[in-house]
């Protein structure tokens, strides 16, 4: 083998795996409960009144911990209170529901750090 064919075998092979890599897919867009629930559905989930929470958020805002960049798609201070408040409530950050507004290791990484 030659120069040559190593080269076009190179070629090849760096080919074949940049076509089976599927590209990474990063989701930042998180439903926001506030607006995309009902009054009723909001305390069903939380156990808590929508006024209740924004006053609330507002009193806990500044201790909660802001992202400086989007690296790492951080969760905006008012998804990590209802993701506490939820865990509350039910006693499980591991519940698991069809309005996840967080992962799994996000949900104990945010309780874990922060209340």
């Amino acid at each position: 083998m030659d120069w040559d064919d190593q080269e076009r075998l190179d070629a090849e092979i760096n080919a074949l795996a940049g076509a089976r890599r599927r590209p990474r897919r990063i989701v930042t867009d998180r439903m926001n409960p506030f607006t995309s629930m009902r009054d009723d559905e909001f305390v069903d989930r939380f156990r808590l009144r929508k006024v209740s929470a924004v006053t609330l958020l507002e009193e806990v805002r500044n201790e909660l911990p802001a992202a400086a960049d989007l690296r790492g798609c951080p969760v905006p201070p008012h998804l990590q209170l209802l993701i506490a408040i939820r865990c509350m409530a039910t006693g499980s950050h591991q519940v698991q529901g069809r309005r996840n507004m967080a992962g799994r290791l996000k949900r104990q990484n945010i309780i874990r750090e922060n209340f």
